[in-house]
């Protein structure tokens, strides 16, 4: 199973207000983009579990023009 630090040509983390913290993962192209998508690693429960929150705090957004996903969770 291939890490997605190895995947991602870019994760950034980033304030998003004093009670939010987003995570930026960018894709060098959309082949990657639509294979980490497809496999379902990166949603809400994925997420909530890695962070320890409730999957409803937790928000995914993926921008394919960008080969991006954002990820925003409560600080």
């Amino acid at each position: 199973m291939a890490r997605l630090r190895d995947l991602a040509k870019l994760i950034r983390t980033k304030n998003a207000g004093p009670f939010q913290l987003t995570l930026d993962i960018m894709f060098a192209d959309a082949r990657t983009f639509e294979h980490v998508v497809a496999s379902r690693a990166i949603t809400p429960a994925t997420m909530a579990r890695f962070f320890q929150l409730d999957p409803a705090r937790v928000r995914v957004f993926e921008y394919a023009p960008a080969n991006a996903i954002k990820v925003t969770v409560p600080r």
